[in-house]
């Protein structure tokens, strides 16, 4: 009983939409032969209730572009205003669309108000030296730096300030992660041997990244680039693997990861740069994937820390050089635009 019920119902709702399409049809054919005043009546019962949704957008167009023609502004306005509520991302095509529906459609601001995103993505980061430092003098140091993975997460908010530009700002966590190693030989009075370390650092950050975006394109593929400063605030710093410290010749010693954060500044300032292209995938939703250099501003050393007691570390002459961190990322993000079509003021 409730399959035929529910049958009916489908076929009725069926039949309905049939009629609604039916009368899109001829709407279009009268308002193609000049019969504007026509128009309306066709359609109007069905924009309440009948339409599929691209049907409804099809139909709120032609309504519009009718009043138009009926020199009725005020009422374009109103209709074209609804069409852009139930799709602010609707186009016009200006190679086929006829005039008057393209300068209605320049009226409105269709560009979304702001984006919010939820970024998620994997970075790679160095030490930039600016100066080395040792704890003795005459000492014969091999130093290298190299690039490891660390990753990153969090979210950001950018507003539109005009056309396809935006200003915006984001709360994101870093975890920046560098490769350290040093093979020395002393040759001074005090000493006369060497040793060898190497540790892999991790610098963890929230950051406060503020940036202007530009957009290229509006098609299902919108290329963007943008830079601006990020605030970065230490959460701690870490120096782990380090069971791998010996005096040259002899074997390793174990030694448990340090926690050095006060050795390292709580606030430092680095650039930004990037590129991408925001993809659009499901409704008004999109994923970006993100290219993004992120250039060190600020030492991240404390100075009056620098030959603070470090324990077995200072004790083999190892002193943190001056430096800056520099690091490359690459993201995901999930890009949601929050849109609110409305008449431009026309000075």
């Amino acid at each position: 009983m409730l399959f035929f019920a529910g049958g009916i119902l489908f076929s009725i709702n069926t039949y309905g939409q049939d009629i609604c399409s039916q009368n899109l049809e001829s709407a279009q054919r009268q308002f193609d032969e000049g019969r504007f005043y026509n128009v309306e009546s066709l359609i109007s019962e069905c924009l309440r209730d009948g339409f599929t949704k691209q049907e409804r957008i099809n139909a709120l167009e032609l309504l519009a572009l009718t009043k138009l023609y009926l020199d009725e502004m005020d009422k374009a306005d109103s209709v074209y205003l609804d069409l852009l509520r139930q799709d602010p991302e609707h186009k016009v095509n200006e190679l086929v669309d006829p005039p008057d529906l393209i300068f209605l459609h320049n009226n409105f601001r269709t560009t979304p108000v702001f984006y919010w995103s939820i970024i998620g993505g994997i970075n790679f980061t160095n030490a930039l030296v600016i100066h080395e430092y040792s704890a003795f003098d005459n000492t014969l140091t091999n130093e290298q730096y190299k690039a490891r993975l660390g990753f990153e997460g969090g979210l950001s908010i950018e507003f539109n300030v005009y056309k396809d530009l935006y200003i915006g700002g984001g709360l994101v966590y870093n975890r920046k992660n560098f490769f350290f190693s040093d093979e020395a030989v002393f040759e001074s009075k005090e000493r006369s041997d060497g040793y060898k370390i190497s540790y892999i650092e991790s610098n963890n950050f929230i950051s406060l990244p503020i940036i202007a975006k530009y957009t290229v394109s509006k098609d299902k593929i919108r290329p963007y680039f943008y830079g601006g400063i990020s605030l970065n605030l230490l959460l701690f710093s870490n120096q782990n693997d380090l069971g791998k410290i010996s005096p040259i010749g002899e074997d390793l010693i174990e030694i448990s990861s340090r926690n050095i954060s006060s050795y390292r500044k709580p606030v430092n300032l680095s650039g930004v740069l990037g590129i991408g292209a925001m993809i659009k995938s499901s409704g008004l939703s999109l994923l970006a994937l993100d290219l993004k250099i992120e250039p060190g501003l600020t030492i991240i050393n404390r100075e009056s820390r620098r030959y603070a007691d470090q324990g077995i570390v200072i004790q083999n002459g190892i002193v943190n050089d001056a430096m800056r961190i520099n690091s490359i990322s690459l993201s995901v993000r999930f890009v949601r635009p929050f849109y609110n079509p409305k008449l431009k003021k026309i000075n």
